[in-house]
């Protein structure tokens, strides 16, 4: 029973603080998602150069670091070393700097954010079987991962907005700093959370269905 209640008040508390940052999620939201539908409609309406830019960007993307680690360690069947990096990047540098830090700047996680959705639209635009087992592994890691970036940008962003400079008398900075170093405090963990589950989603589904890259 205590753990249980425990468990409740955990959960009350996540959405409370979520709820202080509706409108900076919803900006995030619309920062990934509106470029990466209109990215896959250009390429799978066939607008001129698209198809072009998807072979390009996909050819890049798959040798790029650390993705072309990862695809060698999923190669050679190692698959802890695979989700550990996975997770590594993806939390330390792709949330946490490029997301959450990059918040500092206000403006700047939703243009990071409109420019990861547009590649993933140009990349997997016409791609992606969501009824078949490689649609469902990336398909479950894509929801698990964007969430946690649209989470991070927001907790950047409410930093951003407490850093603002003020006229005439506001509060001191510290006072306008608590509230949101206290949503970090407290859902940058649920961002770490949510791309472990991602990482083992990912490359566990890949290296089950014997598919590194």
């Amino acid at each position: 029973m205590y753990t249980e209640d425990r468990r409740g008040g955990a959960v009350k508390e996540t959405l409370r603080h979520l709820s202080r940052m509706q409108g900076l999620l919803q900006v995030m939201a619309v920062a990934y998602l509106a470029p990466m539908l209109l990215a896959a409609n250009l390429v799978v309406a066939g607008a001129p150069g698209f198809r072009e830019l998807q072979a390009k960007t996909e050819a890049r993307v798959v040798q790029a670091e650390p993705i072309a680690t990862i695809a060698r360690l999923l190669g050679e069947r190692r698959l802890l070393a695979a989700i550990a990096l996975t997770f590594a990047w993806n939390f330390g540098v792709a949330a946490c700097l490029a997301s959450t830090a990059a918040g500092v700047l206000f403006p700047l996680p939703p243009l990071v954010g409109a420019f990861r959705g547009f590649l993933i639209g140009i990349i997997f635009a016409g791609r992606l079987r969501l009824l078949s087992l490689h649609g469902l592994v990336m398909g479950g890691t894509f929801l698990l991962e964007i969430t946690a970036y649209i989470l991070a940008g927001a907790l950047g962003m409410r930093v951003g907005l407490a850093l603002l400079p003020r006229r005439g008398e506001a509060p001191p900075l510290r006072v306008r700093l608590a509230e949101p170093l206290t949503d970090l405090r407290y859902l940058l963990p649920v961002v770490a959370f949510l791309l472990l589950l991602g990482a083992i989603w990912e490359n566990a589904g890949l290296f089950l269905l014997g598919r590194p890259s």
